[in-house]
């Protein structure tokens, strides 16, 4: 029979152990919202980024090009990046594994249009 001090030991251990395996949402901003001294015409392109297991994760719903995914430290070096040629809907993966714990930023690149958010990274 466990004593109390080895059961909490054991739930402690259990939710650090599932704690990494969470994802987590990245949230962008449209950087540049004026073009040419008038407000953007809003897009019907939808972007969305999770972090998991290593690997930032970009989704792109209506959108078709070429897509840039950078990732840079917070003094804005590029540390990764990741391109890909997207048709309607796509993703884009940008393996993120070795890097340091810290902040990031992520930059996706549709176009002329630079979406920004920022991610913290746990060592794996």
């Amino acid at each position: 029979m466990m004593n109390m001090k080895t059961k909490l030991v054991s739930i402690l251990m259990l939710f650090l152990g599932v704690l990494p395996v969470c994802s987590r949402r990245i949230s962008f901003k449209m950087k540049g919202a004026f073009q040419h001294g008038c407000a953007r015409m809003p897009s019907i392109t939808r972007i969305g980024a999770d972090y998991e297991n290593g690997i930032v994760t970009v989704n792109l719903h209506e959108y078709s090009g070429l897509v840039w995914v950078y990732i840079k430290d917070v003094s804005e070096n590029i540390i990764k990046l990741s391109a890909a040629n997207i048709n309607e809907n796509g993703i884009v993966e940008v393996d993120v594994s070795n890097l340091d714990s810290g902040d990031y930023i992520v930059d996706v690149v549709l176009g002329d249009t630079t979406y920004t958010g920022n991610v913290v990274l746990l060592a794996q």
